[in-house]
């Protein structure tokens, strides 16, 4: 990313990014912006607590702001940037809403009840078109994964409680505040003479890595699970940027095959 011409970063912090960026624009931050927030039944609007510091924008704005410069109208109605405010965009998203912004923002915090909406996606979805099931696309790349030689050990990631993907909660809430284990399965576990808190080495085409092991007995025979999303122990490294999907053009971060190395 360092190599691009161009990196914008849209942040209300400095961080790595930002400092990697040929323009870091500032954003406002949770209590400087207008909020929306809907549950089940029950759907609230706070407004901003404070005005945003310095030369910091919402987001929205910032967007915007780009797509008028380039001779685009995101917003329709061919209205100017500067005539636009978080009100007015609000408004104009509640215009087929089942309430009205006007009698949301004079509800305040406390919010107006909705009622359920259960079963709408059955009568208004389904009964016209359905699930498709089996997309031509999905049974291209599955009829192609027969192809594909099996592996010994098979690399998923996913997520642990208190961390979002690079985003990581105080340790005064978060369980755990060291990197988090590679839980391995049982088989991987007795073949590799493995067991909770052995130093383990991950290895793929792509990279590798070491980490503290976890037994975890409801992992399929031959999988290795690892979090994403923290930077001491980033399991980005094992991940191919090359060999990616085609269809989404994404990496590929599951099924992933590696080789285990017992440590120590």
């Amino acid at each position: 990313m360092a190599s691009l011409d161009v990196l914008v970063v849209i942040n209300p912090f400095e961080n790595a990014m930002t400092r990697m960026a040929t323009h870091a624009l500032p954003s406002a931050w949770m209590l400087e912006r207008s909020d929306i927030r809907q549950r089940p039944q029950l759907i609230q609007f706070a407004p901003a607590l404070v005005a945003p510091l310095g030369e910091s924008k919402p987001g929205w704005w910032i967007v915007g702001a780009i797509a008028e410069q380039l001779g685009l109208d995101i917003f329709g109605g061919e209205t100017t940037i500067e005539s636009r405010s978080e009100l007015s965009l609000y408004r104009q998203l509640f215009e087929r809403a089942r309430v009205s912004f006007e009698d949301l923002e004079a509800a305040g915090v406390y919010g107006i009840e909705t009622p359920r909406m259960d079963g709408w996606f059955h009568t208004s979805v389904l009964r016209e078109r359905g699930w498709r099931l089996s997309p031509p696309a999905m049974i291209e790349r599955l009829e192609k994964l027969e192809d594909q030689p099996p592996a010994n050990v098979m690399l998923v990631a996913g997520r642990v409680e208190y961390a979002t993907n690079s985003m990581v909660f105080p340790s005064a809430i978060r369980r755990e505040t060291t990197p988090p284990a590679i839980h391995v399965s049982a088989d991987l576990c007795q073949v590799n003479a493995l067991a909770d808190g052995d130093l383990v080495w991950i290895s793929s085409n792509a990279g590798h890595l070491d980490g503290t092991v976890r037994l975890d007995r409801a992992l399929k025979a031959g999988t290795v699970w690892m979090n994403h999303g923290w930077l001491g122990r980033n399991v980005n490294h094992l991940f191919d940027t090359v060999d990616v999907d085609p269809l989404t053009t994404q990496p590929y971060f599951s099924s992933v095959p590696v080789a285990l190395t017992k440590l120590g």
